[in-house]
């Protein structure tokens, strides 16, 4: 995975934790929220608006691919650990 993917991945996880308000209850800016994801990860977040704006701009794929990827692993995850609780019962 490219440096600018991780980037848009890193930024629909921060937006979409920030519109659920999962910080603070909401009450911290996205650029904190940027800047706290940014110290724990070793990195710089830059312009976390810029890249809001590209992921409303996509048009030829989902406007959030990487949360809709996190969403259909983790169900996956989660279907295989039913499958194998289903098997250990019989």
């Amino acid at each position: 995975s490219s440096a600018a993917s991780d980037v848009y991945k890193r930024q629909e996880f921060i937006y979409g934790s920030d519109t659920l308000k999962n910080f603070n209850d909401g009450k911290v800016t996205i650029k904190e929220v940027a800047a706290h994801f940014g110290k724990m990860l070793g990195i710089e977040i830059k312009d976390p608006s810029g890249c809001y704006v590209n992921m409303r701009e996509r048009v030829q794929e989902s406007r959030t691919t990487y949360i809709d990827s996190m969403r259909d692993a983790l169900l996956e995850r989660m279907d295989k650990d039913d499958e194998k609780l289903y098997r250990r019962k019989k």
